[in-house]
């Protein structure tokens, strides 16, 4: 049982992380690193890594695209050449689950997940062991991810992606999301702070269906709520007391 549990830690924790560091001196690499490739589970999350990688991309020739997952066929996949805002970039999509990850002492880690930290942290671990400084990564931070899981691995693997301090340049996807980050007292060596905005493809579906937001009716309230009862983070019941007591404190409601 021991050793079943071992080779599965391996498989799924060291492994997948592991680097070669490539000891010739090459161009700087933008290596985003990504959950996986598949179009069809792109969601927010991944949707707004990609293209925050197409804005980044514009100072790097050399951009590699890394999935935790396995490779999935092209069609499934994003087109990833355009996301590199230099037409003349070399583009390259790799999976982790195919063997060690070869790096060079000049690649620039963009991480999108707690989880995908750990590959910037392998190749920090590299570094040291030739006695060279760590290069700073971007970690685009969308949520406050450790209030994802209960105290727990998953918990305290969350909180480590923040414990490297004087390497990161954070970027926030709001100016509430950094507000909270200072209030529990989580600074980083450089922070950027996105202002939200529409997808271009929900703002061209509401003016291809004519849909225009009116005028605010300075004589009416309107509440757009969200929140799901099967996802904790969402605070549902929170949401609930939340509108009992606005309609019962609000005069006219």
């Amino acid at each position: 049982i021991l050793d079943y549990i071992a080779s599965h830690y391996r498989q799924k924790i060291v492994s997948s992380v592991s680097l070669t560091l490539d000891p010739n001196s090459l161009d700087p690499r933008l290596n985003v690193v990504l959950p996986n490739f598949y179009k069809d589970f792109a969601f927010g999350g991944i949707t707004s890594a990609m293209e925050l990688a197409w804005a980044i991309s514009v100072h790097y020739r050399r951009l590699r695209f890394v999935s935790q997952a396995p490779l999935g066929v092209p069609e499934e996949m994003f087109r990833f050449q355009g996301y590199a805002a230099n037409p003349d970039s070399t583009v390259e999509a790799v999976s982790l689950q195919t063997g060690p990850l070869a790096c060079h002492a000049n690649d620039i880690f963009l991480c999108t997940h707690h989880s995908t930290v750990k590959t910037w942290e392998a190749h920090a671990q590299a570094m040291r062991a030739l006695n060279r400084q760590p290069s700073q990564f971007y970690y685009f931070i969308q949520d406050y991810e450790p209030a994802f899981h209960p105290y727990g691995y998953h918990h305290a693997e969350a909180q480590a992606s923040y414990a490297h301090p004087e390497f990161t340049r954070a970027v926030f996807n709001s100016r509430e999301l950094a507000d909270f980050f200072h209030t529990q007292k989580i600074a980083f060596a450089a922070e950027h702070v996105l202002l939200p905005s529409l997808h271009p493809a929900i703002l061209a579906y509401l003016a291809g269906n004519r849909f225009r937001i009116r005028p605010k009716d300075p004589n009416h309230t309107v509440i757009l709520c969200y929140g799901r009862p099967g996802s904790p983070r969402n605070c549902f019941e929170t949401l609930l007391e939340g509108l009992h007591l606005h309609f019962n404190t609000t005069p006219d409601a």
